[in-house]
């Protein structure tokens, strides 16, 4: 195998099925950065079909109010225009979960859900991984929090 920062020879791999939760997400970093980033992501094919957005703030917002707020950030910050066919298949797999960092039941909520997510979307076993668009004085109550809800620890079939 030859360089693969060499035009041709770089092949990106999709990754399996993920549930990315992204805590603080009314915030100006996912709004400004991280939503933009993932739309351009499928834009380019790089989303694995089996991929949701779940987004986590103490704003409250329906799913539907919160894809109207991520719409708006891709339409502002994207370096590619808003694909109304993209969009709707992007949009279909973005959610919003309100809680408050500090409150553990608001976590054991979160799990519900996201093992909803697993039933709703066909049976899909997701690896979780979390982003903390957050002040750093709450990284500590996450984590916290996620591990007391269950939602560190590795499942049976080795993923999480």
């Amino acid at each position: 195998m030859g360089n693969p920062f060499v035009e041709g020879e770089h092949q990106a791999l999709k990754p399996s099925a993920t549930a990315l939760v992204i805590f603080g997400a009314s915030g100006d970093l996912t709004q400004r950065k991280l939503l933009p980033a993932l739309y351009n992501l499928a834009y380019d094919g790089l989303l694995p079909d089996s991929f949701i957005v779940v987004g986590a703030s103490r704003t409250a917002f329906s799913d539907e109010e919160y894809r109207e707020k991520v719409k708006e950030s891709v339409a502002s910050f994207s370096r590619r225009e808003l694909d109304p066919e993209l969009w709707e298949r992007f949009s279909e797999k973005v959610y919003y979960h309100s809680l408050d960092g500090n409150n553990e039941a608001d976590f054991v909520r979160l799990r519900e859900r996201l093992e909803g997510f697993a039933v709703q979307h066909g049976g899909v076993n997701y690896n979780y991984v979390y982003y903390l668009a957050t002040s750093p004085n709450f990284f500590s109550p996450i984590a916290k929090n996620l591990s007391q809800a269950g939602l560190v620890e590795p499942v049976q079939d080795g993923k999480r």
